[in-house]
Formats: C-alpha cells, structure tokens, sequence
C-alpha cells in the first residue's frame, strides 16, 4: 500500500499531529484490505492514549472507522481494552 492508498482520514489525523503514516503501519492497512488480519505490538505505551481518543469518539466516528479497517465498532473497542489491559499490566 502506498501513502496515496492510506485513507484521507487516517492520513489527515496523522498530518494533524505533525506525523506521517510509516512503512509498518501502511502494511498494516494493506494486510486489511487483503482480508489478513495484522497487530501492530508497540511497547511505547501509545495504546493508552490511543484508547483514551477511541473512548472519545462519536458513535459516527466509531462507525466511521469501523468502516476503515472492517472491524465492527465491538472489536475494535475490544481491542483497545484489551491494549489498555496490557499497557497497566507493565
């Protein structure tokens, strides 16, 4: 997957923050949109806010990206409970 692939919302959300989309995590999306699963393990304690800004989003939003990755909204929160679990258990 090329950056030009990466949705316009991730991308943007990235551009938001001053980062751009990185080799490992286009792959990421590629793997998705060949219906192959894939779990980015990152032990930089990033899931925390991650799960925090997942918690704040609306339900569009939530829908929305559940759309993105093909994920219901379930799983994904699931996830991030799961990334949340985790990170506190360190």
């Amino acid at each position: 997957m090329t950056d030009a692939a990466v949705p316009p919302e991730i991308t943007d959300w990235f551009a938001g923050r001053g980062w751009r989309v990185r080799r490992h995590q286009a792959e990421m999306l590629s793997a998705s949109d060949a219906g192959k699963h894939a779990m980015l393990v990152a032990d930089t304690g990033a899931g925390i806010p991650a799960v925090r800004q997942f918690a704040d989003l609306s339900a569009d939003e939530k829908a929305r990206l559940s759309d993105l990755t093909g994920f219901s909204a379930e799983d994904l929160e699931a996830a991030m409970n799961i990334t949340a679990e985790y990170q506190s258990s360190k």
